[in-house]
């Protein structure tokens, strides 16, 4: 049971404000193309401040919901995922089309801190509905578990998208129309940090 308030109110407004600087930086930067570009690359030139301040902001939701947890298992995930959003902050992305090989020091380290959070944070969601459904009334219980089926859902649509545009050699340009599975699974992420920071 989530009993700080403080702490649900950040995680809450954190993970709205990831969601509203987002939007506004598809109008800041339309020449992004949304259909395979990834959110990442916002942070590249001119008002890139603004991705890493998305990203802070989405890390900060998931540190105060761990607090809110304390040292349980759905606390310590959180924790974990939290530091793959602060990575992604602090290094910048290289363009999307940019193969491995060629990626700089600081874009390979975002997709690995990048990675550590897309992959990190459906099973932690999993985790956190274990540990809160002790406290929960059965239709909290439900709503835990379905809202963590979306964000399944929405994790498996966009690596699925990646396999399916990429097999055999994963590679990234506009024939790879993953963007907006991207954008859907970060909704979908961001959408359950504030659901249970509100209901739990």
């Amino acid at each position: 049971m989530i009993t700080s308030t403080i702490a649900a109110g950040i995680a809450f407004g954190g993970a709205a404000g990831f969601l509203l600087i987002l939007a506004v930086l598809h109008v800041l930067k339309p020449q992004l193309d949304p259909s395979w570009r990834l959110i990442s690359e916002y942070a590249i030139g001119r008002h890139g401040w603004l991705m890493s301040l998305a990203f802070v902001s989405l890390s900060a939701s998931c540190f105060a919901l761990s607090f809110a947890l304390g040292l349980s298992p759905g606390g310590v995930a959180l924790v974990v995922v939290a530091l793959g959003a602060l990575g992604s902050a602090l290094f910048v992305a290289d363009p999307t089309a940019t193969p491995w090989v060629s990626q700089t020091a600081t874009g390979r380290l975002h997709t690995v801190f990048a990675t550590l959070f897309v992959l990190g944070f459906p099973p932690a969601t999993t985790i956190v509905g274990w540990t809160l459904s002790g406290g929960q009334t059965p239709a909290s219980g439900q709503l835990l578990a379905w809202i963590s089926l979306i964000v399944w859902a929405g994790f498996l649509l966009f690596i699925g998208s990646i396999i399916f545009y990429g097999a055999p050699k994963h590679r990234f340009g506009p024939q790879m129309r993953i963007g907006w599975q991207n954008r859907l699974m970060m909704v979908t992420y961001s959408t359950w940090l504030m659901i249970v920071a509100w209901k739990g």
